[in-house]
């Protein structure tokens, strides 16, 4: 994808800085380098447990211009919020009591071919706001937020 976009950047002679991150690691950017963050694939989703979610949005605020725009996918949770997402999360639930099992399982993480986090409405909207993002746009069923760095 990136070696796509930079060659269409360079076709339209577009000044555009385009770069690869590891979510689990910090940000190797300066602050307030970026106008634009992308994160696609629900890659979101697939970042464990929600103090390292917060923490990653902190950094991505981070690195943003003021006004800066951060587009972000996630999975959102279907159904009733207030039931388990199957007897995968009711099991990993009860499981996170005991050693050696992981404590910092949280109600919608769930296994469908990986792990992965399935988000609550009200969930997301607090990880976001915790970073200090105003929700600019909300594309819930297409599991999409566009967030500003105000």
């Amino acid at each position: 994808m990136i070696a796509e976009a930079r060659r269409r950047a360079q076709e339209t002679n577009l000044p555009v800085l385009l770069a690869v991150a590891d979510l689990m690691c910090d940000l190797p950017y300066r602050e307030r380098v970026f106008d634009y963050l992308l994160l696609t694939n629900i890659a979101y989703s697939y970042i464990f447990p929600r103090w390292r979610r917060v923490r990653f949005l902190r950094q991505a605020h981070s690195v943003l211009k003021h006004g800066g725009v951060f587009i972000i996918s996630f999975t959102p949770a279907r159904g009733d919020t207030r039931i388990p997402a199957g007897l995968s999360e009711w099991l990993f639930m009860r499981l996170r009591r005991w050693p050696p099992f992981n404590r910092e399982y949280e109600p919608g993480d769930c296994f469908a071919d990986t792990f992965i986090h399935f988000f609550r409405s009200e969930e997301l909207c607090q990880e976001f706001q915790e970073a200090q993002f105003l929700i600019k746009d909300w594309l819930w069923d297409q599991g999409y937020a566009v967030l500003v760095k105000l």
